[in-house]
């Protein structure tokens, strides 16, 4: 639910009301700010019209028992107030050379319109649809120019390919990453481009979030196992604040290993680890890491990330360069909430040392540890 200030419920109950309206579009998808020139487009809406309903290509006789929930905004567009000069047709025509959005990819850029009223405070809006544009229609007349937006639901409605994931495997006592509905709802709607934990970085070696299965989105699971004082279990899940975290029974560990590739060998290569986890009920949960080009010769890295009991967060990495040397940082501390929290852990390798940042959710924690 959206809060306004007692001038707001003043200007809504006035006798008299004055709009006011801030339009963005994001045509460059680097983000939008109020008062960009470019992504700005407040100066040249005339009128915003908002539109919130079932809609689907079924008959309407069925649209109450069929289709999705969307908000459909049409927002007609003028000419530049400081330019007589130019037409709305000549300023938004995808032909017009000498117009600022010449060039810019319309279809399917980021919109945002937040209306609302002037108040004795200044102008108030709230967001009223945040979604796509999916046309910009010129009329032959040329004085208005009719944008047509679509909420975030028009994302969700193209292909989905989800990766292949399983929640055991009954040949490898050693490959149980559990499986729930949670794994499959985050790939969709990350495929759509709805995040419920950061995205993969570029040049990720590893990215798994642990909603609902230990099966990476960057790297290759070689076991997820849970094991108890009686038998190898399957990775366990339990609810948090943002859906569901890997956790731990009490009596059992959790050992969560992928391979990554390619290592991170040269010096100033990075190595990031991060994953959602909830505080492990009374044993450690440990996640590995060994590399896919690990060898006897030659150079590699293993790692190895522990969140105990204590909510301690530990890390440790073997570096390969002939002969094993284990150096470990412990740092961090993970909160008895029973809430999921976020941790990640970024290595830079140099010659003859290694920088450590653990973060747990927006806390960082830096340290050097020498290499021998």
């Amino acid at each position: 639910m959206q809060s306004t200030s007692s001038g707001y419920t003043d200007a809504v109950t006035s006798p008299t009301q004055t709009p006011a309206s801030v339009v963005l579009v994001d045509w460059n998808r680097d983000g939008w700010s109020v008062g960009d020139p470019i992504d700005d487009i407040t100066r040249y809406v005339e009128r915003v019209e908002v539109d919130s309903a079932i809609t689907s290509d079924l008959p309407d006789s069925t649209r109450m028992v069929a289709g999705y929930a969307a908000t459909e905004a049409r927002i007609d567009l003028v000419s530049d107030p400081d330019d007589n000069t130019r037409s709305a047709a000549e300023l938004w025509s995808p032909y017009a050379t000498d117009s600022p959005y010449y060039g810019k990819t319309r279809i399917g850029a980021p919109f945002l319109a937040e209306l609302g009223l002037q108040t004795a405070d200044g102008p108030v809006a709230l967001p009223q649809i945040n979604g796509l544009v999916t046309e910009i229609d010129v009329r032959a007349d040329g004085r208005v120019a009719t944008m047509s937006v679509l909420d975030g639901a028009e994302i969700l409605r193209g292909p989905v390919h989800l990766p292949q994931m399983i929640a055991a495997d009954p040949d490898d006592p050693n490959m149980r990453p559990g499986l729930n509905s949670q794994a499959v709802i985050e790939r969709v709607l990350a495929l759509g481009g709805f995040y419920a934990s950061p995205p993969p970085r570029a040049g990720a070696v590893l990215a798994a979030t642990l909603h609902g299965s230990a099966w990476p989105q960057v790297g290759t699971l070689r076991s997820a196992t849970v094991v108890g004082p009686v038998a190898v279990e399957t990775v366990p899940y339990e609810r948090g604040v943002w859906g569901l975290a890997v956790s731990t029974p009490a009596g059992d560990t959790a050992d969560i290993t992928w391979d990554i590739a390619p290592a991170p060998v040269e010096n100033g290569a990075g190595l990031l680890v991060e994953a959602w986890v909830a505080r492990p009920a009374t044993v450690d949960m440990v996640l590995h890491g060994r590399n896919a080009e690990f060898g006897t010769t030659g150079a590699g890295r293993d790692w190895e990330l522990t969140v105990d009991s204590a909510g301690v967060v530990s890390w440790s990495v073997s570096r390969m360069l002939g002969s094993s040397a284990l150096v470990s940082t412990v740092t961090g501390m993970v909160p008895d909430d029973g809430a999921m929290h976020y941790v990640a852990v970024y290595t830079v390798f140099g010659s003859a040392s290694m920088n450590v940042t653990i973060r747990v959710d927006d806390t960082d924690t830096s340290t050097t540890v020498a290499l021998d």
